[in-house]
């Protein structure tokens, strides 16, 4: 059996086949730590998601794998298969061992592995408590927070909350970092063009599945007190429906939208995400309530200024009002501050330049290994 390396890490939980997400953040960091010089190893399901769990329609990427070492191993929910993950684990003798914790059933393998692995363990804390609650979640958020570790949290509101929850737990805070993998900067013109759209126009963009929480019909409702005031203005939703598409196709009728909304009812390959950034004035996150948001990562990439309520930790990524604007979660305060983005014209450029420059990767590798080394 190999000896543990100070450069070895593995990676526990999402990464390629599955979408999603947390496995594009695993699989960002552990790229990081490649690029590092560690020895690098994912180890992912051979079944994830329950359908209980996931309303989706497949739980599969269509990108190509990136150039990672990642094996297939573990069944969420089958303890059987989770000694044949442990042998793995131990013969790759990682130096750390690093899983995320963002939904309590996924974390339950993790929190069995991690007790059977010497090693120096990190939790990613996305979500201490999900967004939609189950009879059966506080059993698994208390399985994987009795383990041995760093939890890293990456949102000031995730950060309180373990805290608050596990004041006697080795707590640390790190930005979420800026996503750089889903392409290039390109003119308006140019995405317009490839999404056969009119460039004239303003655009929001709503982006990432659609859920309950994420606050479409808020939105929606948004776009019909706008109608007068802002003619040129069109928001693109784009995204797999996890709730009923009618739902919100009936408030577009009923709002008189058809001609102001646009729907791009799919998941997004990464190789296509740019363009619908690209053409876009901001990116709105209208949240009913949540934590903290990826989505509002990529636009920082793509240097588009965020417009979002104030819940959770959404207000954070504005930087108090550098990178976009913040709203109470409502009809009306919402329409008044897309009303004043637009009047504004603030230039936000130079500060999204700077965030993008400063909020890396790197910056999360460093702060992880300062943790454990």
């Amino acid at each position: 059996m190999k000896k543990a390396h100070p450069k070895r890490i593995a990676f526990l939980g999402p990464a390629h086949p599955y979408r999603g997400g947390i496995a594009s953040f695993s699989q960002r960091l552990a790229l990081e730590f490649q690029a590092q010089g560690w020895d690098v190893k994912c180890f992912t399901f051979t079944y994830q998601y329950p359908r209980i769990l996931f309303p989706g329609k497949n739980q599969y990427s269509e990108d190509k794998s990136p150039e990672l070492d990642i094996e297939r191993v573990v069944h969420s929910i089958n303890p059987v298969s989770w000694r044949k993950a442990k042998k793995k684990l131990k013969a790759f003798a990682p130096y750390i061992l690093v899983a995320p914790h963002w939904n309590p059933l996924m974390s339950w393998s993790s929190s069995y592995l991690m007790r059977q692995i010497d090693a120096n363990h990190v939790i990613l804390v996305h979500n201490l408590f999900p967004h939609e609650r189950r009879i059966f979640d506080k059993y698994f958020i208390n399985k994987i927070t009795s383990v041995n570790a760093t939890f890293v949290t990456i949102s000031s509101f995730v950060y309180r909350q373990m805290l608050n929850h596990y004041p006697k737990k080795k707590v640390t805070l790190s930005d979420h970092p800026i996503y750089d993998h889903y392409g290039d900067i390109t003119s308006k013109a140019a995405a317009a063009q490839y999404l056969d759209l009119d460039p004239d126009y303003n655009y929001l963009l709503f982006f990432g599945l659609v859920r309950g929480y994420k606050g479409l019909g808020m939105l929606l409702e948004t776009m019909k007190m706008l109608k007068e005031s802002q003619p040129k203005l069109k928001l693109l939703v784009v995204g797999e429906f996890y709730q009923p598409r009618k739902i919100y196709d009936s408030m577009i009728k009923n709002y008189g939208l058809e001609q102001q909304v646009h729907i791009y009812d799919s998941f997004v390959k990464d190789t296509e995400i740019a363009p619908y950034f690209n053409i876009s004035d901001a990116v709105v996150l209208p949240y009913l309530h949540g934590t903290q948001s990826g989505i509002g990562r990529i636009a920082t990439h793509f240097l588009k200024p965020i417009i979002v309520t104030n819940v959770g930790s959404l207000a954070d990524q504005t930087k108090e009002g550098k990178l976009g604007k913040v709203v109470e979660p409502n009809a009306k305060a919402l329409a008044n501050g897309i009303q004043t983005f637009y009047e504004e014209q603030h230039d936000y450029q130079s500060d999204l330049y700077e965030e993008k420059a400063h909020n890396t990767w790197r910056r999360l590798y460093n702060h992880i290994v300062n943790q454990v080394v």
